[in-house]
């Protein structure tokens, strides 16, 4: 998985490629974790995430509660159908902001 990031203001914009599994979901929550400081919004682009998994899903769902609940904290852009039926069913596109 490659992850690049940077914080414009109060907002961590994430551009990630690859899957969000078990192997790979602690390296995205490591990466939020080291920038999170300071941030009250957190943007990422999924033009280049083909899957993801229950861990993706929790490292989303920890990373929801981190930022208060608000379904504005969390802003997932570009996602492929696959990827967005996942989230669709399990609830997850209730919980962020999806463009």
């Amino acid at each position: 998985m490659i992850i690049e990031g940077n914080v414009e203001q109060n907002t961590l914009r994430i551009r990630a490629e690859g899957k969000i599994d078990m192997e790979t979901a602690p390296e995205l929550d490591k990466f939020l974790n080291e920038n999170l400081r300071n941030v009250q919004f957190v943007d990422i682009d999924f033009k280049d995430i083909s899957y993801i998994s229950s861990a993706g899903l929790r490292v989303l769902l920890r990373l929801n509660k981190l930022l208060g609940g608000k379904k504005e904290s969390i802003i997932l852009r570009n996602i492929r159908d696959n990827v967005l039926s996942v989230l669709d069913l399990t609830g997850f596109t209730d919980m962020v902001t999806i463009y």
